[in-house]
């Protein structure tokens, strides 16, 4: 594949099929910075950034989730080039095999990874909830599930850990690294199967209060617990009625929710890239913690549309230099994920959550299309890169084909 000049250094970029590997891979490719993308079996054809014209080199890697060691053993081969300087973490299992296998990896590359205690406090949903409150940042009342005793309020049910292995879970093989996605929601007065979803689930879960309100995320890189940018996304509509991965979001200033993120970040120790998950109410200020993501995050674009170049930054910090961070960061610049715009409709027509009221489906359709046409920007789009907006829309119609 051709992309940009040979700089004499390269950066490894793990892909799947979502918008922020792309964004990685034209921000570097751009700088004149080699790009290796990495892609698992799981996503090996479907990955849009294998089609970016910035892509400079296509690696076949093991999938975690089936092979582990053989998927740590092929990032770590690559980190002994001596022309890698770097590998971003883009998914849960990035993160963890960089921080669990950290000092294999630092003595080839710098990949501004945590430690695994660290990292566990964030992928452990219990650990982060009581790191959070020795940093005074307000969290939703959290329990295991098999320690709930009444059903009372409105909940969800939702994974204890990010991700699922031996290390934080004994029944998992010591082979693999799963994922496990579903979140239930539950009305006051209904007590759920409890055995059926820690079954579902393969541990026990957490259930957590539902907090009504509106999703925000702070974007940070760090440099052991002190941030060195950041910037916050209101979530304007998700994949789904009901919130989660963003399709339409915008920019915003809440120092408030800085201040926050500040705190839960100097109390972590953090290092290198993470997005952390609140859902508040901007008039009265009030916001809980829901999640941190120790990687970079889905809507990456954003960001770098409104003059912070979080690649760039971490390709710096990974190399020892000074980060000087654009002082004109653009707020109110709506952006698009096109195909979970798709998928926003499709749960209108199909999904009926018990807790989140549904939409009216023409409603849906006049938002999506009006928003589009009045803020098109769309994360895969860009005139001197087409392919892979195309191969997201593909990966969109083949979803939808196969039902």
């Amino acid at each position: 594949m051709t992309g940009s000049n040979w700089s004499g250094e390269s950066v490894v970029i793990p892909a799947n099929k979502y918008p922020h590997c792309v964004q990685l891979v034209r921000s570097f490719g751009r700088r004149g910075i080699h790009t290796i993308v990495a892609t698992d079996s799981m996503e090996w054809g479907r990955a849009p950034s294998l089609c970016s014209r910035y892509c400079d080199e296509a690696i076949h890697t093991p999938s975690p989730s089936v092979h582990l060691t053989e998927f740590k053993n092929s990032f770590l081969s690559l980190a002994e080039r001596p022309d890698v300087r770097t590998i971003t973490p883009i998914k849960e299992e990035d993160s963890y095999v960089l921080s669990k296998y950290r000092s294999e990896f630092s003595d080839h590359v710098d990949t501004l990874a945590p430690s695994f205690d660290i990292l566990r406090q964030v992928q452990d949903r219990v650990l982060l909830v009581k790191a959070a409150n020795e940093a005074g940042v307000p969290t939703p009342d959290t329990q295991i599930l098999s320690e709930v005793e009444d059903w009372d309020r409105d909940v969800i049910i939702k994974t204890r850990y990010t991700v699922l292995t031996n290390e934080y879970v004994e029944s998992v093989p010591s082979t693999v690294c799963r994922k496990v996605q579903p979140v239930k929601q539950i009305p006051a007065g209904t007590e759920p199967d409890v055995e059926a979803i820690q079954a579902e689930m393969g541990h026990d879960p957490v259930v957590q209060e539902f907090i009504r309100g509106a999703e925000f995320s702070v974007r940070a890189i760090c440099d052991h617990g002190e941030p060195i940018a950041t910037s916050i996304k209101r979530q304007l509509r998700g994949q789904s009625y009901g919130g989660g991965f963003s399709a339409y979001r915008e920019p915003v200033e809440l120092p408030k929710l800085e201040e926050l993120t500040n705190s839960l970040l100097k109390e972590l120790n953090w290092h290198g890239p993470c997005s952390v998950q609140f859902i508040g109410n901007e008039d009265s200020g009030d916001y809980r913690l829901t999640e941190v993501n120790p990687r970079f995050w889905g809507s990456l674009t954003m960001d770098v549309r409104a003059g912070i170049d979080y690649p760039y930054y971490f390709w710096l910090l990974s190399g020892g230099q000074s980060v000087v961070v654009n002082p004109d960061y653009k707020t109110g610049i709506k952006t698009h994920h096109l195909s979970n715009e798709l998928r926003y409709i499709d749960t209108v027509l199909r999904e009926n959550l018990a807790l989140t009221d549904r939409p009216k489906f023409s409603d849906a359709i006049k938002e999506v299309g009006w928003s589009s046409v009045r803020y098109p920007h769309f994360d895969f789009f860009s005139i001197d890169d087409p392919k892979p907006l195309v191969q997201d829309l593909w990966n969109s119609l083949g979803v939808y084909k196969g039902r």
